[in-house]
């Protein structure tokens, strides 16, 4: 257990420091791939784990020393062509865009998209020329990347705006058999969700949003809740809803027969389809990995370990994609679910109602110093909410999913189940408006500094530690 997260710490602390001196780490990426693999000869023949330490962080370094490198090339070639000639690029347009009226006529279109290795912000100024881009499309476009400064999110800005500049588009949405099939699916079920509730329920809206991911039938006002209350995360298809979900499929195929040494293989297929059925998000593909990692352990006859799957998914991913290492949404899903690891273990002799406020204490602890360091944003409210969203949420995604399977076999019995959902979904609703309008509950603050951050988890860790401790020595007086 521990060597394993000593891996994770070293190879985030090599891609760290190519990410914090990316000039050095275009430079010397040869140096650190022959450094890994004379240290990786050494250990090999020494068994030595402090080479194998030097072998992962020198891995790390080199990869995120590659992604650096290719960005810098990008950068390179807008420099040059930026003096006289707009730099081209072949774009695919993701699925949040914002189309916003311009005071000088047409429409203004922002989007993220990347050039090659470059994460950049589009912005497309006074666009008139028919149809706007649609997500899945392809779009040739040509315009001026701002190569000096970082823009927002660290993601410089390519404007397509002025002479010279153009943006047409090169491939259609063209939806193919799997995904045709998916949303037909996807609204089979969101259909079979609103059996026996009115069509116009907000509440409705945010079950479809909590088991589905059909997040764009929300209101904006309640989205706007959730965020200042501190508890958005509740309906972002994520670990919890992945687990719940995949717990309710395990019971279903005890049901049937199947033993648990064939649960895994039965059963990480239909987590996957869930996940591809729910749009596929960032966060819900790495609580799959993670989850299919979990209940793999069944097929090799091995008892599951939550933090095995995690170190596991945490390798797999920043070596496949270093720049995870900086994406907000990637540190929260991992740290969060860590944080819940820990607090798991330091709970297992504990009450229930003990137990859930430790839980839900410590998902609100791991994700405050994120959010105020990249966001300026501390929600203490949330600690409040969160006692009640985070175990509403997970009966909503039960009930709601009874309720779904329910509608194969009655409509009057998947009424009961949705309504019951619904009912929960409310009481979540009103929870997080009264905690957003509570004075003190959310408010601005000044970026927390690296070290600042790194106290807090040293006291949630250290916190945790004496939890545990205390737990083990229940467990004894039990005995």
């Amino acid at each position: 257990m521990r060597k394993g997260l000593i891996l994770c710490a070293a190879l985030a602390a090599g891609e760290a420091l190519a990410f914090a001196w990316p000039s050095a780490a275009a430079v010397f990426r040869p140096a650190a791939c022959g450094i890994l693999f004379f240290a990786a000869l050494l250990a090999w023949g020494w068994r030595s784990w402090g080479l194998w330490l030097v072998c992962i962080a020198c891995l790390g370094y080199a990869r995120a020393g590659q992604l650096v490198a290719a960005r810098q090339d990008v950068l390179r070639q807008a420099r040059l062509l930026n003096n006289g000639k707009p730099f081209p690029a072949r774009l695919s347009i993701p699925e949040n865009i914002t189309l916003r009226p311009s005071a000088k006529g047409g429409t203004n279109i922002v989007f993220m998209a990347d050039i090659g290795p470059l994460p950049v912000r589009v912005r497309i100024s006074r666009w008139s020329g028919g149809e706007p881009p649609r997500p899945g499309e392809e779009w040739d476009c040509a315009g001026w990347l701002n190569a000096e400064a970082p823009g927002r999110n660290g993601r410089p800005t390519y404007s397509i705006a002025g002479a010279h500049a153009c943006a047409r588009r090169a491939t259609s949405a063209a939806e193919r058999p799997l995904q045709a099939w998916l949303r037909r699916v996807r609204g089979d079920f969101s259909r079979r969700l609103g059996i026996g509730v009115r069509p116009d329920s907000e509440s409705l809206a945010l079950v479809r949003a909590i088991l589905l991911g059909e997040r764009a039938r929300l209101p904006r006002e309640t989205r706007e809740a959730f965020a200042l209350a501190g508890t958005i995360h509740v309906f972002a298809i994520s670990g919890l809803h992945v687990m719940v979900v995949a717990q309710i499929l395990a019971v279903l195929l005890m049901v049937c027969d199947i033993g648990q040494r064939y649960l895994g293989v039965a059963l990480v297929p239909l987590v996957w389809l869930y996940v591809l059925l729910t749009g596929a998000s960032p966060s819900a593909i790495r609580a799959a990995g993670m989850a299919s990692l979990y209940f793999a352990a069944f097929v090799f006859g091995r008892a599951p370990n939550a933090l095995s799957a995690w170190t596991a998914t945490f390798l797999v991913t920043h070596l496949s994609d270093p720049s995870l290492l900086l994406n907000v949404g990637s540190q929260l899903s991992f740290a969060v679910v860590l944080t819940l690891i820990f607090a798991v273990r330091a709970t297992q002799h504990a009450r229930p109602g003990v137990r859930i406020a430790v839980l839900t204490l410590a998902t609100w602890a791991a994700g405050v110093p994120l959010v105020a360091s990249a966001f300026g944003r501390f929600t203490l409210g949330g600690l409040v909410a969160n006692l009640v969203l985070v175990p509403a949420a997970e009966c909503a995604v039960i009930v709601a999913s009874v309720g779904l399977l329910a509608s194969f076999l009655s409509d009057p019995l998947a009424a009961y189940f949705t309504n019951l959902a619904v009912l929960v979904a409310d009481v979540m609703s009103n929870v997080s408006f009264l905690t957003a309008a509570l004075p003190g509950a959310h408010g601005e603050t000044a970026p927390w500094p690296w070290y600042l951050c790194g106290l807090w988890y040293l006291l949630l860790g250290g916190g945790l530690w004496w939890l545990a401790a205390c737990d083990r020595r229940k467990g004894r007086n039990r005995l």
